[in-house]
């Protein structure tokens, strides 16, 4: 189920990021949704952005984006890790399915 989706246009060098614009939309999808468990953020490369990984990852979100680089992040939220590609190695993946089975 697709709770909330945007069109980004760029139309010149406006004040606004597009990486801003996930982070809307993210909040958005938080207001609907009474478990963030069940919902998974799925997002492009334009979304790749240090600022909105560690809110991600503050809020307990679950996401898959695909990376345009590895960044820098904060360390001190990030267990030490200096980029991006070192805290993905700590990471626990959890996966989750359903599968149906015959008599």
């Amino acid at each position: 189920m697709v709770l909330d989706t945007s069109t980004y246009v760029r139309e010149g060098e406006g004040p606004e990021s597009e990486h801003d614009r996930w982070g809307e939309q993210i909040q958005r999808v938080a207001a609907m949704s009474r478990d963030v468990r069940s919902v998974v953020h799925v997002m492009d490369r334009d979304a790749d952005d240090s600022g909105l990984f560690t809110q991600l990852i503050e809020q307990q979100q679950r996401f898959v984006f695909r990376l345009a680089h590895t960044c820098l992040l904060d360390v001190a939220v990030m267990n030490g890790a200096g980029k991006l590609d070192q805290i993905l190695t700590q990471l626990k993946a959890e996966v989750t399915g359903d599968v149906e089975l015959s008599a």
